[in-house]
């Protein structure tokens, strides 16, 4: 039983585990919606299959240089490279080299984890033709002259500085303590790289399912210990330094960049052995006069690694474990690094620290040896872990242990707990979820006259057109509610739950006068809809109590309620009317939360509604909303004066910059231009920026348009497949004027790209006339392209035919909170 408890356990994390190739992707999740993460990804071109790393941090000056060879396999023909790196990372790009080291084709994806050695072979080393950074998403891109070639393995190397982080343990970080006998300063310095920080220490694939091994080397001065994920190889001196040493670590298992460390100080340590750990090594690690204290971690340390082997029946995967207190009062996540934990003293000596270690201990097999995909799936792996601990302490207190199945456990600890039904058990609850790739919404339709309301489930389909296929699924669902009168929802209960049900009832609600509002604080993974006249009740209910005359419903729930309004009237299931008044109550708001869920949900209806009436009517609403809200926030309170300080900076940011002189001038700089790479670099702002020339595609003369598109024609021919493609993309979408998108009939070039720009800029039924007579009158002349142009126009004629119907009302709506047709019939008056 306890080897069946192990498997489950595995099973669970592996079910959200990496695999770039093969891992289906969720076709809705809910935290990349709001935070658009989906834009992030890097290309899947490229892959990593290791590393070998050699960093040499001067812990006394505070800074670090380091080199780095990565070999990746080619999954697809590119001529570009695309990696992680941070901004303040320094990469020299006269020293960057990439080599083809197999023959053509020879690579295959099964061989992926193969080490690199000091001395590659080298069959063909390709030309770096331009470097660039893409800030927002910190990638660097690296620009060949020549494609690389499908199913080939090549060698990236890059060499680069930094600078130690003395402010936050973040990236390659150091601190300090005073020896307690000559009260000198003694620096150490080490990484935490989780969740995107290794990209702050090296150029990489930062992504949790991006796994590759590694092969790490750490220059130090003589006086230092060095630590890392695996056991030392070998150490040497410097040629060029005698006074410092290489520290040659062995080769990890396959793992993800988050994974990889290191540490550096004069630590003192205590080295033992576990008892089912006879092979490798224990160590705990700590300034000499702290390292006293850390017997009991020592024994927990042990006795953890022991239950964990026994419990999963896999040994653990690496050849030895550290623990390192560091005297530090900043947040450090110990269980980020695989093979070392990393500690705050204060974490060791207070009540309930010996948890914390059997907890980054499980962490060690999952989190590390199973790994998510991305980081929205990692809650589920912080669940394991914790009840590993829970059980772990048990275990070290009784010294006897008898289990069911996990699931069974969590069942029976339900029940107890008075929060789970009889009838219910967890197993058909997570089956009924983590076996979905889609998330549900509910609809509440209450009757008010019996005090009921009839829930019905069904999968939310955000993007059109809506497939048709997976109508019939269903979700356990707990049916958690507040009302005026119990606006706790700190310690939910369920009142009723969806058994895989389409319909349920739900009785003893609150009068027909009072709202209720299910899900509170999105405890579960759905949407709630409510019949018009809730919705009516929520919005009163929050623009009375944040102007002091009820009881607050917490900020969170407040959000969520936002959240899910435009969700829904994005997907169809809401009238935008609907979602625009419950968001007058931020007028009143004086928390971020919900602030920051309508500016993340603005900047998307911004972009999708960019260059028609109604979207302008939607930012003179947004800046109105927003000037309210600073009138009646609060400058002397601290969290009040930054919500006025964002609000501030949105609103300002919100209208696009006028076509003046200004931008004219700019715009004739840029035609002149003839270096293709200035033409395509739009990452470092005006004049290399692209908006202000995409303010003279707008609203420059049709000679000016043309001009424009002529000369980015061209350089998009000297950079062919590469930087330009993005900005040619970018640049035709700006334009709506149907004139100026009929220049594109002869324009061939620029086809495939307005395709792809067209999908999400082109909305109305105009846009869908307008693209299908292009379509039609080159029909044919498409080629490759030709079905990718035809499932455009299918999604933007579901599209267009969508907002036929809810832009009027968004639109009707704007104009009579606007007061719209009031400044007009006065205008009338007055001529």
């Amino acid at each position: 039983m306890l080897k069946l408890l192990g498997a489950i356990l595995l099973l669970s994390a592996a079910l959200v585990t990496s695999n770039p190739t093969k891992r289906a992707r969720r076709s809705i999740d809910l935290k990349d919606a709001l935070s658009h993460m989906n834009d992030f990804y890097l290309p899947r071109a490229v892959i990593p299959n290791s590393y070998r790393l050699k960093l040499i941090p001067n812990v006394d000056e505070g800074q670090f240089k380091g080199h780095v060879w990565i070999n990746v396999t080619c999954m697809e023909a590119t001529d570009t490279i695309v990696l992680h790196a941070h901004e303040d990372l320094n990469i020299s790009q006269s020293t960057i080299s990439v080599k083809q080291i197999s023959a053509d084709g020879e690579a295959r994806v099964s061989e992926a984890v193969m080490k690199i050695k000091n001395t590659s072979p080298s069959i063909h080393e390709l030309s770096v033709s331009g470097t660039k950074k893409e800030i927002a998403k910190q990638w660097y891109i690296i620009m060949l002259a020549e494609s690389l070639k499908k199913n080939t393995m090549y060698e990236v190397q890059l060499n680069f500085l930094g600078q130690l982080n003395d402010e936050h343990n973040e990236g390659f970080f150091r601190g300090y303590y005073v020896d307690s006998k000559t009260q000198q300063k003694k620096w150490y310095a080490g990484t935490q790289m989780r969740s995107t920080n290794a990209r702050r220490v090296f150029p990489c694939f930062d992504e949790p399912a991006l796994k590759a091994t590694f092969d790490i080397s750490v220059g130090a001065k003589r006086k230092y210990h060095v630590w890392s994920n695996m056991p030392i190889k070998d150490t040497e001196e410097m040629p060029e330094d005698t006074a410092w040493l290489w520290h040659h670590f062995q080769t990890t298992p396959v793992m993800s960049t988050f994974s990889a460390g290191v540490f550096v100080s004069d630590f003192h340590y205590a080295t033992f052995t576990g008892d089912s750990f006879q092979e490798g090594y224990l160590r705990v690690s700590a300034r000499p006069e702290f390292l006293g204290q850390l017997e009991a971690a020592e024994k927990v340390l042990s006795e953890s690694l022991t239950f964990m082997q026994n419990i999963l029946d896999v040994p653990y995967p690496l050849m030895k474990l550290d623990l390192v207190a560091i005297p530090d009062n900043q947040t450090y996540f110990p269980d980020d690094l695989w093979g070392l934990l990393i500690y705050k003293e204060s974490d060791l000596t207070g009540e309930g620290s010996l948890w914390y270690i059997a907890r980054d201990v499980a962490a060690q097999w999952i989190g590390h040896l199973t790994t998510t995909y991305w980081w929205s799936d990692s809650l589920i792996n912080v669940a394991i872990t914790e009840y590993l601990a829970q059980e772990i302490n048990d275990f070290r207190k009784y010294k006897t242990f008898h289990y069911e199945d996990l699931w069974d456990s969590l069942t029976i600890q339900g029940r107890n707990d008075e929060t789970l039904p009889e009838d219910i058990r967890v197993s058909d609850i997570a089956k009924s979820w983590i076996s979905k790739e889609r998330y549900p919404f509910i609809t509440v339709t209450r009757d008010y006259e019996k005090n009921t309301a009839q829930v019905k489930q069904q999968i939310f389909l955000r993007e059109r057109p809506h497939d048709i296929s997976g109508r019939d699924m269903v979700w356990y669902i707990p049916l958690m509610y507040i009302t005026p009168d119990n606006l706790n929802a700190s310690v939910p209960r369920p009142k009723a739950w969806m058994k895989n049900q389409k319909e349920v009832t739900v009785q003893n609600l609150p009068d027909k006068d009072q709202f209720v509002i299910f899900n509170p604080e999105e405890t579960g993974m759905f949407l709630v809809n409510y019949d018009e006249k809730n919705w009516e009740l929520i919005t009163q209910y929050l623009k009375d109590s944040l102007q002091g005359k009820k009881p607050n419903v917490p900020a969170a729930t407040r959000g969520k309620v936002l959240h899910d309004a435009w969700n829904l009237a994005f997907g169809g299931e809401l009238s935008f009317a609907t979602a625009l008044n419950v968001s007058e109550f931020l007028k009143y708001e004086t928390d971020d939360y919900a602030w920051d869920r309508m500016l993340t949900m603005f900047d998307h209806v911004g972009r999708y509604m960019d260059g028609i009436s109604v979207g302008k009517k939607f930012k003179d609403f947004m800046i109105q909303l927003m000037n309210e809200a600073i009138i009646n926030l609060d400058k002397s309170k601290p969290s009040e004066a930054l919500l006025i300080t964002k609000l501030q900076h949105q609103s300002e940011s919100i209208n696009p910059p006028i076509y003046n002189e200004q931008e004219q001038a700019l715009y004739k700089d840029w035609i002149e231009t003839q270096d293709p790479h200035k033409i395509c670099d739009y990452t470092s702002g005006p004049p290399k920026g692209m908006a202000p020339i995409c303010q003279a595609f707008k609203q420059g003369t049709m000679e000016e348009y043309e001009a424009g598109l002529q000369h980015t024609i061209n350089m998009m021919k000297k950079v062919p497949g590469g930087e330009c493609q993005i900005v040619v993309k970018y640049l035709i979408g700006c334009p709506r004027q149907p004139e100026k998108i009929e220049r594109l009939e002869n324009k061939p070039d620029l086809w495939t790209a307005m395709v792809w720009d067209s999908v999400i800029r082109l909305i109305t039924r105009e846009d869908y006339d307008m693209a299908l007579e292009l379509y039609t009158a080159h029909k044919g002349q498409f080629g490759v392209a030709e079905p990718t142009i035809e499932n455009a126009l299918k999604k933007i004629k579901a599209e267009s035919e969508w907002t036929e119907v809810v832009l009027p009302i968004m639109e009707q709506w704007l104009d009579k909170h606007l007061g719209y047709h009031e400044k007009s019939d006065e205008t009338t008056e007055k001529q």
